[in-house]
């Protein structure tokens, strides 16, 4: 296959207690006061510390009050007498609950379960640097620590380059050099012991790699975060009570738990990073991509690269993030007959990666690095000029700098060959270009102007050698609740594949996403339970929501009307089995297509994205046979 010290708010009176006092009268008072520390704040650990969050309610908050819901969290939790929670609110055009104002910037401390509003600032953009700086400047000045975390919390970019998108100021977001500006200008008396990134595809080693003059620690996710995002209910006192990994372990447990209980874990993941860390990763990778620069100078060492690069791209549901793994893809090189990582990467990434949580189809190490499978010269240029890898952005000038017009050419665009199986072969030098290659899969339809109407796409397309190709097509294809999918293959890993389809569940439009898993030989797999997913929204901000389909609702697949699949109808609904369990109910399983003619063709992308397609491959299929009985040219 190609594929502070804290000022308690509760306490005694100063005024010297009166030696004449009884002891009755006494013992009440301390009744009293021990009554007051259960009702209020938790006794003091001896670890004063503040947490700041910087909560940017966005579009997550106006449509389904999910920051409203991390305060209820945080207003239960068990904040000792020496912590304190402090919030600033912004960047949401409406919110749920609380008094918050959406006209102004508010800021707030969670004491004795209450939310206190403590400042009112004019309205401003939360993406702004001087919001975010003019935020750190108060609370270190007002709640002094000796240990501090900062929370940021919102959307992250699909590249992770900015966060906290307000949604008041057209998504103005908070971009690297912007975090860069309002750290520099705050002139932090030491590092912040955590940084956290409440928002998804945030743990990326350019982020780390930023952060790590700033702080000791980061959390944050190579993954979409679930709606209900960490355990602010336990943050509080987990912070003042723990340190350093131990803290971060417990924080990772604690959001997979969360997750799961929910039913959100199978995508969640977290990972913890040691800061101190990064400088060795950093150099052994840009040593390793200096290697690699030379292997890309050689005959079909794009495509190998580029190869290892998309079997590494593990994010982004229903469609690929600008992100993959920086250790898969060093573990990926091998399978393109290129030189294992140096040992010294191995060992040093092992020393960032502190800790790791993920759910059951998530497959990752900790870290992400961008690419652009989304190719956009101007968006390229500028990131390599502040790649803080320096071997990798000589890698990526080297890979997308001087690619032809016609990148991709067909010698043979589609025949049979002696073997009977339909072959298409690339003119030589165009291997060099080769991205990846899969294949889509119409049938015929009476209503569509080409005869014919999309089926979808899949991936078990076969490498005969460096230049020919053909496809495992044999009329089978995956089926939901008995319904044939309309497939996107989005993710492609060396034993798995992701797919995405466009589905109704109770009327309402959104995606399923299942992942098929294999060993050695691909027609040897099975899918694993899928999930339903919003995806992203016009500005490329993708949804934190994401749940199964259920017992007893009502699920239609939806079907191309053309060939381009643009236009999409929904078949007819089937309930959900009441006694249908969850993994029943989001099966998918490969069955026979039913009877008719159908074709396929391959589709080679280059590395700039560009597609060529190949002519067609016709095949009846009737009573589970699937003949191959002629080619179809474009």
């Amino acid at each position: 296959m190609y594929p502070t010290t804290a000022v308690s708010r509760i306490g005694l009176s100063r005024t010297p207690l009166c030696r004449a006092w009884k002891a009755p009268i006494l013992a009440v008072f301390l009744i009293v006061g021990m009554l007051l520390c259960s009702c209020g704040s938790e006794p003091a650990t001896g670890q004063p510390c503040t947490i700041m969050l910087y909560l940017c309610g966005s579009n997550l908050e106006t449509q389904e009050g999910l920051a409203s819901a991390n305060i209820d969290e945080l207003l239960k939790a068990r904040i000792p007498a020496d912590a304190n929670v402090i919030i600033q609110t912004g960047g949401s055009k409406r919110w749920h609950g609380h008094g918050i104002s959406n006209k102004k910037l508010q800021r707030y401390e969670v004491r004795d379960h209450k939310l206190q509003l403590v400042e009112e600032l004019d309205s401003a953009s939360m993406g702004s640097a001087s919001t975010f700086c003019d935020f750190l400047k108060w609370g270190l000045k007002n709640y002094p620590a000796e240990r501090n975390m900062l929370v940021l919390w919102d959307h992250g970019g699909k590249s992770a380059e900015a966060i906290c998108f307000d949604e008041r100021y057209d998504l103005d977001g908070l971009d690297r050099a912007e975090l860069k500006e309002a750290l520099d200008e705050v002139d932090l008396p030491a590092k912040f012991d955590y940084v956290v990134f409440d928002a998804c595809f945030m743990s990326a080693l350019e982020d780390a790699a930023l952060l790590s003059d700033y702080a000791d620690y980061l959390i944050a996710s190579q993954e979409v975060i679930p709606s209900y995002g960490l355990d602010y209910a336990e943050l509080p006192r987990d912070f003042a009570t723990m340190r350093d990994v131990e803290l971060g372990k417990s924080i990772c447990d604690k959001y997979l738990a969360k997750c799961q209980n929910y039913g959100k874990g199978d995508m969640a993941e977290l990972s913890l990073l040691d800061l101190s860390g990064v400088d060795d990763v950093v150099n052994s990778l840009s040593a390793y991509c200096d290697r690699l620069v030379e292997v890309e100078r050689e005959a079909g060492g794009t495509a190998k690269i580029v190869g290892a690069v998309r079997l590494s791209a593990l994010y982004g549901s229903t469609s690929a993030a600008n992100l993959f793994d920086v250790d898969v893809f060093c573990d990926s090189t091998q399978l393109f007959d290129i030189d294992a990582k140096p040992d010294d990467f191995a060992d040093a990434y092992d020393r960032l990666v502190a800790y790791r949580v993920k759910g059951r189809i998530t497959d990752s190490d900790g870290v992400s690095l961008f690419y652009p499978f989304e190719y956009d010269a101007k968006v390229l240029a500028s990131y390599i000029k502040t790649c803080p890898v320096k071997g990798y952005a000589k890698l990526l000038k080297g890979l997308f700098d001087g690619v032809p017009k016609q990148a991709i050419v067909l010698e043979d665009a589609g025949s049979i060959g002696k073997d009977g199986e339909f072959k298409v072969r690339l003119a030589e030098g165009s291997e060099h270009y080769l991205a990846s290659v899969k294949y889509e899969v119409d049938t015929r339809s009476a209503r569509s102007a080409s005869g014919y109407a999309l089926m979808g796409e899949g991936c078990d397309v076969h490498a005969v050698d460096g230049r020919t190709f053909t496809s495992a097509f044999t009329g089978k294809w995956p089926m939901l609740q008995g319904q044939p999918l309309l497939t996107e293959a989005f993710q492609v890993l060396p034993h798995s594949v992701a797919y995405s389809a466009p589905v109704e569940v109770n009327g309402k439009r959104t995606s399923f996403v299942t992942v098929y898993q294999y060993e050695e030989e691909y027609s040897d797999g099975s899918y694993v339970a899928g999930h339903l997913w919003e995806g992203y929204d016009e500005n490329d901000i993708p949804s934190k929501d994401y749940s199964p389909i259920l017992a007893g609702d009502e699920v239609a697949t939806l079907k191309a009307s053309d060939e381009s699949g643009e236009r999409v109808t929904p078949r007819k609904a089937k309930a959900i089995d009441a006694d249908a369990n969850e993994d029943e109910a989001n099966r998918v399983v490969d069955d026979a297509l039913p009877t008719g003619t159908y074709r396929y063709h391959l589709v080679f992308t280059d590395v700039l994205g560009r597609e060529v397609v190949s002519d067609y491959a016709v095949y009846d299929i009737s009573k589970g046979s699937c003949e191959l009985v002629g080619v179809e040219q474009q």
